[in-house]
């Protein structure tokens, strides 16, 4: 367990899906997710991070369970004094689960923004009947489809003080548009769930630049890896965020891996010129590691990295 950093019990965030089409019910309605805070402020509620995860992740992408004072960005966050929740997008993982074909991007939007205002008022209900803290501040981490997300929801939405965009770009590699297009998208026909890349392989080569992993973190992820809702995989080809950048007048960190071979680093400017709200905005390449970056041996310099932009930024998101 890392210095300073403390887990609550497991925490749901209720969040309905509101948006057209057939509502998600029942215990679908329920996104599971937890709450990291400082040690020496476990009441401090001046601000929190929330963390999207990728597609076949869980909060699990942000809080590995191997070498944690390595490969646990959550905890590092919590530790650094932000608390933190990572949370299962629904239709992974701990959260409701119902038709794949039912969760869509716009919907992760939508369950985001109620995420985030339940965050802001402690209407979210816990775990053991322990008070809800009233954050302040929410800022929005997301990574690969979590950033998708993250940008739709901040840009339609509003409500968020900051927001890092991580290992997702709108300019997605030929490579793996041509992959995408003939593994991932052939799949969405056959089933409501889809296991990305079709083969474990595929998704290591998508997740990784196995020179800068280790291969027991490899193994470990792939074993853990879960089935993606069809209709996350249709929804992401139009990638709707795009529409919205412009009205994203926050604080933003783009956070790119060097190696990535769905989204290429490359393309870091292009997509930085998409958020044109804002005046604060920067990006940051973290050298050799691939898509799941907080899972490479280099993964402590992406933490800094964000921690660093944080601190730099404490009358927008105060740390404990």
């Amino acid at each position: 367990m890392a210095s300073g950093y403390q887990a609550l019990a497991k925490r749901i965030c209720r969040a309905r899906s509101r948006w057209r089409g057939p509502l998600v019910r029942g215990a679908a309605d329920r996104a599971w997710g937890k709450l990291y805070r400082p040690r020496a402020a476990l009441a401090c509620s001046s601000s929190v991070l929330l963390l999207l995860h990728e597609m076949s992740y869980a909060f699990h992408q942000w809080d590995f369970p191997l070498e944690p004072e390595r490969y646990s960005m959550a905890r590092t966050l919590a530790s650094a004094g932000y608390p933190t929740v990572a949370i299962d997008l629904p239709g992974h993982g701990s959260s409701g689960h119902t038709n794949g074909y039912r969760y869509t991007i716009p919907v992760y939007a939508d369950i985001t923004n109620q995420i985030v205002r339940q965050l802001r008022a402690g209407t979210y209900r816990t775990f053991g009947g322990e008070a809800s803290p009233r954050f302040a501040k929410v800022a929005l981490v997301g990574t690969g489809i979590g950033t998708e997300a993250a940008e739709l929801a901040t840009g339609r939405y509003g409500g968020v003080d900051a927001l890092v965009a991580s290992a997702y770009t709108h300019f997605p590699s030929l490579e793996f548009t041509q992959d995408f297009l003939r593994w991932d998208l052939f799949q969405t026909t056959g089933d409501d769930y889809t296991t990305l890349g079709a083969i474990s392989q595929r998704r290591v080569q998508y997740m990784y630049n196995i020179d800068a992993a280790d291969r027991e973190v490899v193994d470990r992820d792939t074993a853990m890896q879960l089935e993606t809702p069809s209709g996350l995989v249709l929804s992401f080809l139009s990638q709707p965020s795009r529409t919205v950048m412009a009205a994203i007048d926050i604080p933003v960190l783009l956070l790119l891996a060097e190696r990535d071979y769905m989204f290429p680093a490359a393309r870091a400017g292009e997509e930085l010129a998409l958020f044109l709200g804002t005046p604060d905005k920067s990006d940051q390449v973290i050298p050799t590691a691939g898509h799941s970056f907080m899972l490479h041996r280099n993964a402590p310099v992406a933490h800094q990295i964000v921690v660093d932009w944080l601190r730099r930024r404490a009358a927008v998101i105060p740390a404990c």
